[in-house]
């Protein structure tokens, strides 16, 4: 399933496994099946613009070599049964984190339930800046992110986000609806990560008004509108700054 820009829900239903390596664009893998029985899987996903979150449905015990999805920062989880990510167990306080275009392995149990976002690279540096850009690439580019309190982890939210929006396209096609729920998934991840968007939360109310009134400034001085990450690179800070600036300053986003 390619990803496109448009913004839609959906489900996909594949009764073998050479079907899913064919199907997972843009990942690129090779599958073994591990236990022995028919191969079914099931997916839910809802596409905003060029992020994708989805849950999958395997039947049985997978083993995934090959690449992260180039061009994209992946984050995934196990729904039930913990999934083996690059050695490193994965369950529903514990998320993965893959580079752009590197090497990864996995292995999944029989009747695995995980979830998976991609947010492009490019979505990743605008919101989140070049401090942490830095930091993800210098560190080892498979991280993994334990939570104390698995009932107040992401995955749950997620998971609530494709119920609601599976089969209702119409909802997605609103810009508003579609943006509003790429701010919400990102402020998830960067509940998630060590980012300069997390110390953001507790800038002085000095330096918030700053931030907010240099944006406002130049929102002002243009007749046209202008793209929040290029508004952000104008200002000096990541677009998370700036919208959690907005958030409390004016209650807005």
């Amino acid at each position: 399933m390619a990803i496109s820009a448009a913004c839609a829900s959906g489900s996909l239903d594949i009764s073998h496994i050479e079907q899913v390596e064919a199907s997972v664009d843009p990942w690129q893998v090779e599958l073994q099946q591990l236990s022995l029985g028919m191969f079914n899987s099931h997916l839910d996903y809802i596409q905003l613009g060029d992020m994708l979150l989805y849950r999958e449905y395997w039947s049985q015990s997978v083993h995934a070599t090959g690449l992260t999805p180039a061009g994209y920062r992946m984050i995934g989880s196990a729904l039930q049964s913990p999934t083996l990510w690059c050695g490193t167990q994965i369950d529903t306080g514990t998320y993965a984190f893959g580079q752009t275009d590197v090497e990864m392995n996995f292995t999944t149990p029989v009747d695995s339930h995980h979830l998976v976002l991609l947010v492009p690279d490019d979505m990743f540096l605008a919101t989140f800046g070049e401090e942490v850009e830095q930091a993800h690439s210098s560190s080892h580019t498979h991280h993994v992110y334990h939570r104390a309190l698995p009932a107040d982890s992401p995955i749950h939210r997620w998971d609530q986000l494709i119920s609601r929006y599976l089969g209702k396209p119409g909802q997605l096609a609103s810009i508003n609806t579609c943006g509003s729920l790429q701010a919400q998934i990102l402020d998830d991840m960067a509940s998630l990560i060590d980012t300069d968007s997390r110390t953001a939360r507790y800038l002085t109310a000095s330096q918030r008004n700053k931030v907010m009134k240099e944006a406002l400034a130049i929102i002002e001085s243009r007749v046209d509108a202008m793209p929040v990450p290029e508004l952000a690179k104008r200002v000096g800070v990541s677009q998370r700054v700036l919208e959690l600036a907005f958030q409390q300053q004016l209650g807005v986003p």
